[in-house]
């Protein structure tokens, strides 16, 4: 019995599904592109050899359930990100949660690999006036502690940048310190390397005091 057999939703009209908004690089306009279901039972085939598990007929019941889904609410438009956020939940729905966690540890790492990439084309100002001197002494310390013998996705400079996103003269120490530990635990789902990171930070913040985060 062939796949279509098996599950006939998977058809070749699209006429009915929603045109997707692509991920762009930071900083760039994002992009309307035609619906495309074959994405779907890629990245499925792609998360279950990552999981280690049988692929079988998953890439293609995912497929069929996802534009099942969509064909009973259907939307015009669908964010990348709110669809690969829909298969993981039919991942865990249909009892394959280690293949819902491959597909989004693997999502998280072309989110970690575009930011590097707009790094390198659109590089970022440095805005030292906006965060205390002695808070950027303080914080490149930490990461210096936190990288060693991590193979991590972003480098020092983009580490920094991330931790001190939205931090601020306006913030108060304890609301600098929340800030920065906020920013570490977004970094928890890039890869194996960036949770051990993260952690670090996180400990430093146990361990080490500064007047200029707060704290007891």
């Amino acid at each position: 019995m062939s796949v279509t057999e098996l599950f006939p939703i998977v058809v070749d009209s699209n006429g009915d599904l929603p045109r997707l908004i692509e991920p762009a690089l930071p900083g760039t306009p994002e992009q309307i592109v035609p619906w495309r279901g074959d994405k779907i039972e890629e990245a499925v085939q792609r998360a279950s050899i990552l999981a280690g598990t049988p692929i079988g007929h998953l890439p293609a019941q995912l497929r069929a359930e996802v534009e099942y889904r969509l064909r009973q609410e259907r939307p015009s438009l669908l964010h990348h990100e709110d669809l690969c956020t829909l298969v993981e939940d039919l991942l865990i729905e249909l009892g394959h949660p280690r293949v819902a966690l491959a597909h989004s540890r693997e999502r998280a790492r072309r989110i970690a690999l575009r930011e590097v990439e707009a790094a390198r084309q659109f590089p970022v100002l440095d805005q030292p006036e906006l965060v205390p001197a002695e808070l950027l002494a303080d914080i490149r310390a930490r990461v210096a502690f936190a990288r060693l013998g991590l193979r991590l996705v972003l480098d020092e400079d983009r580490l920094m940048e991330r931790l001190l996103r939205s931090v601020s003269l306006d913030l108060s120490p304890s609301e600098r310190r929340e800030t920065i530990i906020l920013n570490a635990k977004s970094l928890l789902d890039l890869d194996a390397d960036s949770r051990f990171f993260s952690a670090r930070i996180l400990l430093t913040f146990i361990i080490r005091r500064n007047p200029s985060l707060g704290g007891d």
